[in-house]
């Protein structure tokens, strides 16, 4: 887990590498341990390292005579990527390295074989080639500025706003939109002239252009398909196992619901070892916490319990909001902010059960249509649609949506699973993934999504 930024330039100048080098330093917090930079006569990479796999030889980045990697992420299927690729000359043991070996084999099509959360820079230096990939689900985060000089990449939004090659302006637009769903939907931020890259999007860059765009997309190849129970334990046991591959300690986001109890469950199976479990508990919540404490003994966890009181809202909230340039209007972000400093303090990884409800159809909106969610056919978000009417000053907020409805609903799901797969291309990466890529990295821990895999 890192934080990544570079920037390719027509006319690169030491002032520019000095800038770009002093950026990197506003995301110290995703990488303290290390810096690494890369930078001929086009390019400058910048790489701040969470020392997670191979802590004394994983540096970044990663280069050979062919090609230069930064990377933000884990790839959980490194050591099988290693296995089938033996020719490949190997310079570390990092699980990032293995990214380098899919693309000299099959060039951006080796990208599908990655199981992991990454988002990551390579540059083919042969072709003078600049080529960036976001996971399918989006867990790692992308952004990225061009204009006729430069192209800027960076792991937040920050570095590119005080870079002073974009204006700081607010996209009228998209506040009417955060304000309508709590996030921002598509490809556009709220900044005007900043993008992320979409889940699964593989751009190609040369001379500040992009020459491609490409989307590793999530399909389901059928609809009617069968749960086998034996199948589904041996696949969550699988995925748990493999977000357990780590150099240093890991622990779990333990919330006593489904879905963390589930991840806990399996951990139980793995780790001979006590796992050591966090959670938030509120003022009067005392005997949900002694039912917490018993799902954790049986479970063989040790249960770290976090108060949060209303001083805390208050002291909390500037920091908070200083790491969401991304804003999502989440009150589960405070929470979550200060149980992630809590837990630093003993492990440097920690599996949480996000992705749960999307996948096992937990929220109540899939359940029945009383928050309107289908309506004339499409699917839609809105908080604020039953006070709005048509002279609202909060027009067209919906229109980044319009893509992803479309193209789901000329789909042959079924209506559930359309609802599922909108809060996949949208709610998940640009809600629940943001809140926890920010409020865990703010504090240099990394979190794992087993059940997003």
């Amino acid at each position: 887990m890192c934080g990544i930024i570079g920037l390719f330039s027509k006319s690169l100048n030491e002032k520019k590498i000095k800038k770009i080098t002093k950026l990197g330093d506003l995301l110290s917090h995703r990488g303290p341990d290390e810096t690494g930079i890369y930078k001929n006569k086009k390019i400058c990479f910048i790489h701040k390292r969470l020392s997670i796999v191979d802590l004394s030889g994983g540096s970044q980045p990663i280069k050979n005579q062919e090609y230069v990697l930064i990377a933000n992420g884990e790839i959980y299927n490194d050591l099988e990527l290693r296995d089938s690729f033996k020719d490949f000359n190997y310079k570390t043991k990092s699980d990032s390295e293995s990214i380098i070996a899919v693309y000299k084999k099959f060039g951006i099509d080796g990208f599908k074989k990655l199981r992991g959360m990454f988002s990551f820079a390579i540059f083919d230096i042969k072709k003078s080639e600049l080529i960036l990939c976001r996971d399918p689900f989006g867990i790692k985060p992308m952004y990225f500025f061009k204009d006729n000089e430069n192209f800027m990449f960076s792991s937040e939004i920050s570095p590119i706003i005080q870079s002073g090659f974009v204006k700081k302006k607010l996209n009228a637009k998209k506040i009417n939109e955060l304000l309508q769903i709590q996030f921002n939907s598509g490809r556009k931020t709220i900044f005007n002239n900043i993008t992320r890259l979409r889940p699964g999007e593989i751009l190609k860059i040369k001379d500040n252009k992009i020459i491609k765009s490409h989307i590793l997309e999530l399909k389901n190849n059928n609809k009617n398909v069968k749960i086998n129970e034996k199948k589904l334990k041996e696949k969550l046991l699988e995925s748990v196992n493999l977000h357990q591959r780590s150099d240093v300690p890991y622990g779990v986001f333990f919330s006593g619901g489904i879905d963390s109890t589930t991840v806990l469950y399996f951990m139980s199976l793995i780790n001979k070892k006590p796992i050591q479990a966090f959670t938030i508990i509120f003022k009067g919540m005392e005997k949900y916490n002694d039912n917490l404490n018993l799902l954790a003994n049986r479970f063989g966890a040790k249960l770290r319990s976090i108060e949060f009181s209303e001083n805390d809202l208050w002291d909390i909230l500037p920091n908070a909001v200083k790491f969401m340039d991304d804003p999502v209007s989440d009150y589960a972000i405070l929470p979550t902010y200060k149980l992630a400093s809590e837990a630093k303090k003993y492990v440097k990884v920690v599996l949480t059960g996000e992705g749960g409800d999307e996948l096992f159809g937990g929220y109540g909106r899939y359940r029945s249509n009383y928050r309107r969610l289908l309506r004339k056919g499409f699917l839609e978000y809105g908080l604020l649609n039953d006070y709005l009417n048509s002279k609202s000053n909060l027009p067209n907020w919906g229109y980044d949506l319009s893509f992803t409805r479309l193209k789901i609903n000329n789909s042959d799901l079924t209506n559930l699973q359309k609802k599922q797969m909108l809060d996949y291309n949208e709610w998940l990466p640009n809600n629940i993934l943001i809140k926890l890529d920010r409020c865990l990295m703010a504090h240099s821990l990394e979190g794992r999504t087993p059940l997003v895999d």
